[in-house]
């Protein structure tokens, strides 16, 4: 396009003089941006130069708050955001042959995203493998979501999953901000097989009676590569199918831990009610005449741990007492003999193991 510039020159005396110069008006450029106006800090976004390009021009960019990454040709430039809020891309375009230039700014408003972290205290471990996945700390508006590698998944920012299956499985962990940014971590869980722990004894619901019984265990466990047997008595036994007396009265508690090779166990137990053979005779009749022959009332016992024996009159009269379970009564009461006839008795016992056990009867004393 062509014009004239005029120039008019006025001195003090009122004298005018007027001059003009032909000019040539040159086109600038007129550049533009597309790209998004918002970025995610430590990403990467690509903005371009969206008029045509033009001859005889050069093409200069910068960034605010980001660095330049990758140039695609003269009109596009790929930036990664190294600070938060509002940062700038501007681009200079200048025509060579007639010395315009023209400058577009676009701003762009970078958020920041808390890193993904998956940081579980164990990585490994047994079937059932509990995991607490934990360090992860959200800005406000950011939003998580976990694939566990199992089909489950969770929304929380530090979830707890429990594999209840052997295998490596994968863990995935997406974020999101509410502009957009996200980011991603990943992860391997391993979770090794656990052993069957399984047996049974010869004494399941039944009595093992000191003296009298053996104990026979069945070990039917499968997975396992070592056994730790436990009796309740504080002894123990490696073996596959070990031997084992009871030699004290009690109820125990048999244990099987069954072992592999990854260190995984599996617990079983089942009870076994241990106890002395207990019994006592009591005879029925008795004749204290001084003939050296059943002259005394005594009884014969077996294991009894402890023994009370009362003695009664016709009218209920306690007229002997004994804790002996050795005791003799020769017939007196209070340095007498006394008559002959039927007398009642209660004995009560203890075993060994602490049941309470009480009998009634009579004995007959005869002249």
């Amino acid at each position: 396009m062509h014009a004239k510039v005029f120039v008019t020159e006025t001195n003090s005396f009122g004298c005018i003089q007027s001059d003009s110069m032909p000019v040539t008006v040159m086109t600038g450029p007129t550049p533009s941006l597309t790209g998004s106006n918002t970025g995610c800090l430590d990403n990467s976004s690509t903005y371009n130069y969206s008029s045509s390009l033009a001859a005889n021009c050069d093409y200069s960019w910068s960034v605010n708050g980001g660095t330049i990454l990758a140039y695609n040709g003269i009109n596009s430039i790929t930036v990664k955001w190294n600070n938060a809020g509002t940062n700038f891309i501007s681009l200079t375009v200048v025509n060579t042959a007639s010395g315009c230039d023209s400058t577009v700014m676009m701003p762009i408003s970078v958020s920041s995203i808390a890193a993904p972290v998956i940081q579980p205290p164990v990585m490994s471990g047994c079937v059932p493998l509990k995991v607490d996945f934990t360090g992860n700390t959200p800005s406000p508006g950011q939003t998580y979501a976990w694939m566990f590698g199992d089909s489950f998944y969770s929304l929380a920012f530090n979830p707890s999953h429990t594999y209840t299956s052997a295998g490596s499985f994968t863990v995935t962990l997406i974020t999101q901000n509410n502009t957009g940014c996200a980011d991603t971590a990943s992860g391997v869980v391993n979770v090794f097989e656990s052993p069957d722990a399984s047996f049974t004894h010869n004494y399941l619901g039944d009595t093992y009676f000191i003296d009298e019984s053996k104990l026979i265990l069945n070990n039917t466990s499968t997975g396992g590569s070592q056994y730790l047997w436990t009796f309740g008595t504080g002894d123990t036994a490696n073996a596959f199918e070990p031997l084992y007396t009871y030699r004290t009265p009690g109820n125990y508690m048999i244990t099987l831990t069954a072992l592999n090779a990854t260190g995984c166990k599996d617990i079983m137990q089942y009870p076994i009610e241990v106890r002395l053979r207990e019994s006592f005779f009591v005879p029925n009749a008795f004749t204290p005449n001084g003939n050296d022959v059943n002259d005394y009332f005594s009884i014969k016992e077996e294991n009894l741990a402890t023994f009370n024996i009362k003695i009664f009159n016709r009218w209920g009269e306690v007229i002997y007492t004994s804790k002996d379970k050795d005791f003799k009564w020769d017939g007196t009461y209070n340095g007498s003999t006394v008559k002959q006839g039927i007398y009642g008795y209660t004995i009560t016992t203890t075993s060994f193991n602490g049941d309470e056990h009480t009998f009634n009867g009579t004995i007959t004393l005869m002249k």
